[in-house]
């Protein structure tokens, strides 16, 4: 987490909250997070997946 911390301080970030059925059928809720750059493509990080 301080990995994260470090790549995504004094950036603009997105945090997307994607739900998805894992193939047992239970639902399963995946949070990341992303910096966003003009001049470069985004470093994007699964936080958690529960």
């Amino acid at each position: 987490m301080d990995r994260v911390r470090r790549e995504v301080a004094y950036n603009k970030i997105w945090i997307p909250i994607d739900e998805t059925i894992d193939p047992v059928g239970r639902f399963v809720a995946n949070v990341l997070i992303g910096t966003l750059e003009a001049d470069q493509p985004s470093k994007e990080y699964l936080l958690t997946s529960e």
